[in-house]
């Protein structure tokens, strides 16, 4: 249903100026003059190039910042809404377009919060699969500290010579880290191992201050079977035994005390 030079004029909504329809106006002239279902006229224009189907323009050059500015005849873009079976409304009033804006700007915030509480979700699944036994699910915590765990094939592949250095050191038995312990003085603290079945000692040489956490990073991490356990986590789960809880690293972890 084209609206041609003298037909079709009674078709148009009675708010559009039939004097105007072969006028060559700017988008941001046309769009004070009506709406195409609801849209702005420039949403209605990307969605004709999209489609395949431009609208004609003229381009003129303009005092503007681009030099040049394009020009659309009335005609044209209600033909092509028409043609479409689009609605051709009223532009929006003052008050119209300030509830508008508002609700665009609750609906970029309601995004935003959804945003938000998903990462929140994402975090505290994170958590929880620590401190529901998931200890080998440590890597979350560990990617943002500044402790970074010797894997453990590595530590098994290579012993070293301890002499009295400062660690966190591991007793290896058929190439597993059977117990991981610490101390400021590790050779002195091996001949204490008597009663523990080793064939092998390998250790990561720390500051005295980063011993416990260090320790209770790779005991929950690796899960050696002679460290013992601090009892039944919350969901029934054993924990390994370790000098700082899972629960007090992840209090930690949160508070920045692990920061790189």
């Amino acid at each position: 249903m084209m609206i041609e030079q003298n037909e079709g004029i009674e078709r148009l909504p009675e708010f559009i100026d039939r004097s105007l329809l072969d006028e060559k106006q700017t988008l941001t002239q046309i769009s004070k003059l009506f709406r195409v279902d609801g849209y702005g006229v420039t949403n209605h224009i990307r969605k004709m190039n999209e489609q395949g189907t431009p609208i004609p323009r003229e381009v003129v050059s303009h005092n503007g910042p681009r030099g040049y500015k394009h020009l659309y005849l009335i005609r044209d873009i209600i033909n092509s809404a028409i043609d479409k079976g689009l609605k051709i409304e009223e532009p929006l009033t003052q008050i119209e377009k300030a509830s508008h804006q508002e609700l665009s700007e609750q609906n970029r915030k309601l995004k935003k919060s959804i945003e938000n509480l998903k990462q929140q979700r994402r975090q505290l699944l994170s958590e929880v699969n620590l401190l529901t036994g998931n200890l080998s699910d440590i890597a979350p915590v560990l990617n943002q500290t500044k402790f970074s765990l010797v894997p453990k094939s590595a530590l098994i592949k290579k012993s070293k010579t301890y002499g009295d250095a400062c660690g966190v050191y591991f007793l290896v038995k058929n190439n597993e880290i059977v117990y991981i312990g610490q101390s400021i003085n590790i050779a002195s603290r091996i001949t204490q191992h008597r009663d523990k079945d080793f064939d092998s000692v390998s250790y990561v040489a720390c500051h005295k201050d980063e011993l416990d956490i260090l320790e209770s990073l790779y005991i929950l991490a690796y899960q050696p079977a002679l460290n013992g356990s601090n009892g039944n986590g919350i969901t029934g789960t054993t924990r390994p035994a370790t000098p700082i809880t899972l629960n007090k690293i992840v209090q930690m972890f949160h508070k920045g005390e692990l920061s790189k």
